[in-house]
């Protein structure tokens, strides 16, 4: 799974799905050179590892939040929108993509924006207790990017 800080403080906000039945993970940041993200699966065999506890759960929304002692040097928290995005808006996935396999590699997806506003079904078409405001896209995920923020 994915995930994205959301303040400096070393929370992280994912999907709570990404975290369930754990109380602590392991949390790959991606890597970057000459400003560019780095795609190569190799890279990542030896990327730095930082424990994170889970602190907040919520199943409903499925949100998690964890805690890392602190983000590594240059990671800043990602502004959340003041606004949900319209139908027709391009958005983009940034997270991480297994190809198929263990293995991590992080990338971008672009899609647009299908619907955006309160939810009764959660992606399996399961009824939800309380609706849930959600940005749906036709984004291609996987797996791995559950978690991940749809930015504009």
């Amino acid at each position: 799974g994915s995930g994205f800080a959301v303040d400096d403080e070393g929370r992280i906000l994912t999907n709570a799905h990404v975290v369930e039945g754990a109380d602590a993970v392991t949390v790959v940041f991606p890597l970057w050179k000459d400003g560019k993200l780095v795609m190569d699966e190799a890279a990542y065999a030896t990327a730095a590892k930082v424990r994170a506890v889970v602190i907040d759960r919520d199943p409903n929304r499925d949100l998690a939040v964890l805690k890392l002692d602190s983000l590594p040097a240059g990671t800043h928290a990602l502004p959340l929108a003041a606004e949900e995005p319209d139908a027709g808006d391009e958005v983009r996935t940034i997270g991480a993509f297994t190809r198929g396999g263990d293995g991590l590699v992080w990338g971008a997806v672009s899609g647009v924006v299908r619907t955006a506003g309160p939810q009764d079904m959660d992606p399996d078409r399961r009824r939800r207790a309380v609706p849930v405001r959600e940005v749906l896209s036709d984004a291609r995920t996987n797996g791995g990017n559950s978690g991940a923020p749809v930015v504009n």
